[in-house]
């Protein structure tokens, strides 16, 4: 009986799991674009060391937009060919170019395409609405990433880096697929702000 047991177990943990990792796909195909408000809070030796909240916006097609209001305005923009930061406080903009980095982090997870979530990362379902994902990258600046949906639609990301601090950022009054303004995802550089590119 055991021996039987030991097997069944065996032959249903590839079918468990391929069954979360097509789901997840299903559920990430079929936001086409997402916005949402977000609060997120790093937390450190159960301290929180930073809360922000604000707006993001995205597309699958490669493009984020990641607007920080508070405590400081701050602004990350990702298309397929580039990333942008600006900080307002520093008066200062970084560009650098997309790599395929980019491809296996929490960010390449939303707007990267349904073929790389197997390719670079390993799914493990924690319920019929939560998974884990797994870097398959062993030098990965995280441990994983959790996904949290409600009536299929991306409620909270955790995440745990390399340095066990977790970042976690729920989501609300949420919007999918609805057209978003190209607008949202080019940046004009305000006048007198210092440019640095590493492209």
């Amino acid at each position: 009986m055991l021996k039987k047991c030991c097997f069944l177990f065996l032959m249903c943990c590839p079918l468990t799991l391929w069954s979360a990792t097509t789901t997840l796909q299903s559920r990430l195909n079929s936001m086409k674009t997402f916005q949402a408000h977000f609060k997120q809070t790093i937390e450190a030796d159960d301290n929180v060391i930073q809360r922000e909240t604000g707006l993001v916006s995205l597309t699958r097609h490669g493009e984020l937009r990641w607007a920080v209001e508070n405590p400081t305005a701050q602004l990350m923009i990702i298309t397929p060919k580039q990333i942008i930061f600006y900080d307002k406080a520093l008066s200062q903009v970084t560009e650098q170019a997309v790599t395929s980095h980019l491809l296996s982090t929490p960010a390449g997870l939303l707007i990267g395409g349904i073929a790389q979530l197997t390719q670079y990362f390993s799914v493990k379902p924690l319920s019929d609405n939560k998974y884990q994902l797994t870097p398959k990258q062993k030098n990965s600046d995280f441990k994983f990433v959790l996904l949290t949906f409600e009536s299929n639609v991306l409620s909270e990301m955790q995440l745990q880096d390399q340095l066990e601090q977790t970042t976690t950022i729920s989501f609300y009054d949420a919007t999918l697929n609805q057209p978003l303004a190209k607008t949202l995802f080019t940046f004009v550089t305000p006048s007198g702000v210092d440019v640095i590119s590493s492209e």
